[in-house]
């Protein structure tokens, strides 16, 4: 029997005028007591899951030997997860649980970052330079734990990158597969896009839902006025130079559409697919010095070996990928970010790059937030007194606020283990803002002075009447207000990251363009680690892509039984050569800081990338510690005569070659460096520190309490132990 529509949906709105008046009223206290509540809300949750899944492993366990072993349910692991166990039994390990249901609704994603049950909640050595407004001057670096990763956490941002920053890759690692060309087809096969009609530059019918929320606020006014300036309303997830265009999130209905809705939910059921939570991978096993063959870890207090008949994928991110090759061998349907503008820098068009934006400009809406202060002090560790005392004026007044971020940085750092136990935490240096010639800091200033000018000086910022807060940040106030130096105070003072470190594993160094590990077998990496240079926005979107091309490249090779493979193939840079090293790897570090400024505003900072440069195999060594360097401007030099490593039939095995030792270049001058591309040839990593001695920091008397290890039995479920965080103990308990 059919029934017509139209009394069912006359029904509907006769419940919802009915019961609006009575809701209504109730909704704003029960949600500010809900944030209020949430360390509470978010502890019981996981404490109840994991008692289930304890539960669970005590019955009887099937044989742990897989075709494929995936470490890590983020982003990509999620995808190749859903990819690989249609024709391959797959074992997929994630050292958190579920998923929230608050991580589901797209409002929380700002409140939800740095708590130890959903977070990694990952800290940087104290800074010089900048995030000086940060709890010990220490940089907050959220990561997600669970089943969908940091998907479930970030700001949903979906946007691909510039053309330029892929054919970057392709020229970098000399496999044209990486080029814009290249990876586009990989960006449309898992995508849904909302504006029908662009077939050559987006996809239909795929997982992943891409739409605009339903609630947009002032992003149309905020890209009216980038065309007032000569910036064109474009599409930012298709080719273009420079523009302005409101953000399009993965949300379907209104819900969070995160990786694990999108990929990791719908495959649960598969037979083919056993995924075990809340299981923290000690190191990955090899045999025969090389041939990677299985992985260790703990669950629930005991410690497990699981084998992979073909192939074991890292899919850990940025940070983890280091101790594994170490130690193994409505208005709630918008996250707050409403639009963006992606400009070049005069500094870039001074190079001759103006068709490669070096600037990123977003307009976050908090509107009205009356615990907005503490919720941005508890997300990016922030001294909460000043935070409140810059904000205090502005809370409960209609209000929005610009974050400016420097999208292709210079400065450059390190990261390293903290010990040689797997629960050690990393030590993070990403050394903001301290490139010598201060190049950064002066594309953050000329974006300050762009933002500005945008938000008070164009037709549509005056019709919603925007005017920047008169209020000074703490710490500059002893600066003319709105000077440059004033400017330079702010943006050391407040600047923090949003949390896309890339190129721990990077592509040309440690991976092949396959993304198999240089010197091992059967093992692969697969997550934004593997990304040789940042892309200049937010990274969530071309992480899936490098997880949907690995899942074709894989099965490609697996699918061809019959396909002959050499017992040698050509290293990716020199002459043959072969052996295995237990490694000691280096690389620099490209980070990207954001400093945000207000119009009738509270600034803000979040920044985005701190973005790791290459990592490369070098010398044999016993050590645990894993510092990085970066290489590409030796092999920059020796391009032509490099081997193809997209050579038409992938292997499983490959050879390092020997490392020379690395001659650094002496530092270019000034005129120099300004006829320099961004990144085929960085400055060495050995130079001077900008004169900033007001800033020092007595790095002597440093002491990292987070590299204490915790208890295996407490698989990152219970207290961090940092005294930083006890400030807002009071609030988690509530």
């Amino acid at each position: 029997m059919v029934f017509p529509l139209m009394p069912l949906e006359a029904a509907f709105a006769g419940i919802k005028a009915l019961t609006t008046p009575l809701i209504q009223p109730l909704f704003v206290p029960v949600l500010y007591y809900t944030f209020y509540a949430l360390g509470t809300i978010l502890a019981f949750w996981t404490k109840g899951d994991r008692i289930q899944d304890e539960a669970d492993s005590m019955n009887p366990q099937p044989a742990m030997t897989y075709d494929f072993i995936i470490v890590g349910a983020g982003s990509a692991g999620s995808l190749l997860a859903n990819r690989l166990s249609r024709n391959y039994n797959v074992l997929l390990l994630e050292a958190g649980g579920e998923p929230n249901p608050l991580q589901f609704i797209p409002g929380f994603g700002l409140f939800l970052i740095n708590y130890p049950e959903i977070d990694w909640q990952h800290l940087t050595v104290p800074q010089r330079f900048a995030s000086l407004n940060s709890i010990s001057q220490r940089s907050s670096w959220s990561t997600g734990l669970g089943l969908g990763g940091t998907g479930n956490l970030n700001l949903m941002i979906h946007l691909r990158g510039h053309r330029r920053d892929f054919d970057n890759w392709a020229n970098i690692t000399g496999d044209p597969s990486w080029s814009w060309e290249g990876v586009l087809p990989y960006f449309k096969s898992y995508e849904d896009y909302e504006i029908p009609g662009d077939n050559v530059n987006h996809g239909y019918g795929g997982d992943l839902r891409i739409e605009a929320p339903d609630y947009i606020g002032t992003a149309r006014d905020f890209v009216a006025a980038g065309g007032e300036l000569g910036y064109p309303n474009v599409d930012l997830n298709a080719p273009f130079t420079e523009g302005f265009d409101v953000i399009r999130y993965p949300i379907r209905r209104g819900i969070r559409q995160s990786p694990y809705k999108a990929f990791l939910d719908p495959a649960r059921t598969r037979a083919s697919l056993r995924i075990l939570k809340f299981a923290h991978v000690n190191k990955v096993l090899f045999r025969n010095g090389n041939n990677a063959y299985g992985v260790e870890f703990d669950r629930h207090g005991r410690t497990y070996v699981a084998e992979a008949r073909r192939e074991v994928i890292v899919s850990a991110g940025a940070g983890e990928f280091v101790k594994f090759l170490t130690l193994g061998r409505g208005r709630l349907t918008s996250t707050g970010c409403e639009a963006v503008g992606i400009i070049s820098s005069e500094i870039a068009k001074a190079r001759g790059e103006g068709d490669w934006p070096d600037l990123t400009i977003f307009q976050f809406g908090l509107t009205n937030f009356r615990i907005g202060a503490e919720r941005i002090a508890k997300a990016f560790s922030l001294k909460f007194d000043e935070i409140n005392k810059y904000l205090g004026n502005d809370i409960g007044r209609d209000s929005l606020f610009m974050a400016v971020q420097g999208s292709r940085p210079l400065s450059r750092g390190y990261i390293r283990l903290g010990g040689s136990s797997p629960y050690d935490r990393q030590i993070i240096e990403p050394n903001y803002l301290g490139d010598p010639e201060q190049v950064d800091l002066r594309v953050l200033l000329d974006g300050i002075q762009k933002t500005l000018f945008l938000m008070e000086n164009t037709t549509a910022s005056q019709r919603i009447g925007a005017t920047f807060t008169t209020t000074r940040l703490p710490g500059c106030e002893h600066l003319q207000f709105r000077s440059p130096q004033y400017w330079e105070c702010f943006a050391r003072r407040y600047s923090v990251t949003l949390h896309h470190p890339v190129g721990t594993a990077s592509m040309g160094t440690v991976v092949d363009t396959q993304l198999r590990v240089i010197g091992t077998e059967n093992l692969r990496v697969v997550d934004a680690s593997i990304q040789p240079v940042v892309v200049t926005t937010n990274t969530q979107a071309s992480t899936l892509m490098i997880a949907e091309k690995a899942a074709d490249m894989i099965l490609r090779f697996w699918n061809n039984k019959n396909r002959v493979v050499p017992t040698q193939r050509p290293p990716l840079f020199g002459k043959w050569g072969g052996g295995t090293h237990t490694r000691e790897v280096q690389a620099n570090i490209y980070f990207t800081t954001s400093v945000s400024i207000s119009t009738d505003v509270f600034p803000y900072s979040p920044s985005i990338p701190p973005t790791f440069s290459s990592l490369h195999p070098h010398l044999p060594h016993h050590r645990p510690i894993t510092p990085f360097r970066h290489l590409s401007h030796q092999h920059h030099n020796n391009r032509n005569s490099r081997h193809p490593t997209h050579t038409p039939s992938p292997r499983l095995k490959s050879t390092p070659s020997p490392v020379p030792p690395v001659q650094l270049e002496p530092m270019p001058t000034p005129e120099k460096l300004q006829q320099l591309s961004y990144y085929k040839r960085p400055p060495p990593p050995h130079v001077k520190e900008p004169d900033n001695s007001y800033y020092d920091y007595d790095y002597d008397s440093y002491d990292d309490t987070r590299s204490a290890p915790r208890d295996k039995k407490a698989n990152f479920t219970g207290s961090n132990n940092i005294d930083d965080q006890d400030y807002y103990s009071f609030k988690n308990n509530f």
